[in-house]
């Protein structure tokens, strides 16, 4: 009896994963759906990492609880040398930090052009899928140059302005549709603390590129910049400064 009544529970819970796995992949059936939908793409089977397809692209959805990484790009870039492929659009909630833009360089290389896009939270709201309002943002990346002025001084960052998407400005309702008008607030984080921003007021739509010094101890440090830009997205990029040794960069 009792070897039938462990096989019995075996059953029960080879049963119940059965249905949890089912449960899960119709979900994720649902999920790339619903994004598609919005994105106003056409599905497609027969990839590994390819979902979907919009004029003259391929159409790839990262997961919806994880970052897209690099593994993740190289495996787009993977099939598309197997396969003689050169366009994708990949779209993500979120995407690693330090991404961009070394590994959209790497795949410019190969021939292949990925244009990585934000999903944004609208792709829930059933009406504005409807009525084709939901816009899906390019990914912009931060260029930022060091500067240190003498020993015992913290360095400076400079950041360049990052590149703007004529489309997804188009989709923006007319608001901000001056390219001027694209970049909100970038903040220059020092060791994890915020030590300055600029941002642009309804007085003064300037925007300021330069932080001011910051006095340090000599060694290394890490400076962070993040931009936030009018629709909420925001980049951030991390780089190393020794200070003090003749403020070069490594």
């Amino acid at each position: 009896m009792m070897p039938a009544l462990a096989k019995a529970k075996d059953q029960t819970h080879h049963a119940f994963e059965e249905q949890q796995q089912k449960q899960l992949a119709e979900k994720e059936a649902a999920f790339l759906d619903l994004i598609l939908r919005a994105y106003r793409a056409e599905k497609i089977d027969g990839f590994a990492s390819f979902h979907g397809k919009r004029a003259g692209r391929l159409v790839t959805v990262g997961p919806v609880n994880l970052p897209i990484t690099r593994l993740f790009v190289e495996e787009i870039i993977l099939e598309c040398r197997q396969k003689h492929l050169t366009k994708v659009d990949m779209l993500g909630f979120e995407f690693e930090m330090g991404l961009f833009p070394n590994v959209l360089d790497e795949a410019r290389a190969k021939g292949i052009d990925i244009a990585p896009k934000y999903i944004p939270a609208e792709v829930f709201d059933k009406r504005a899928v409807e009525k084709n309002q939901v816009v899906f943002h390019d990914v912009s990346f931060i260029e930022v140059k060091p500067h240190v002025r003498a020993a015992g001084h913290k360095p400076d960052a400079q950041a360049s302005e990052p590149p703007i998407a004529e489309d997804s400005l188009a989709g923006a309702s007319g608001l901000y549709s001056p390219k001027t008008e694209w970049e909100e607030m970038w903040t220059g984080d020092f060791i994890f603390e915020n030590e300055w921003q600029s941002f642009r007021t309804k007085k003064d739509r300037s925007l300021e590129l330069q932080s001011v010094f910051h006095e340090c101890q000599p060694g290394r440090r890490k400076i962070a910049v993040k931009v936030v830009d009018i629709f909420g997205n925001d980049t951030m990029t991390i780089i190393d400064v020794n200070v003090g040794n003749g403020g070069k960069r490594k």
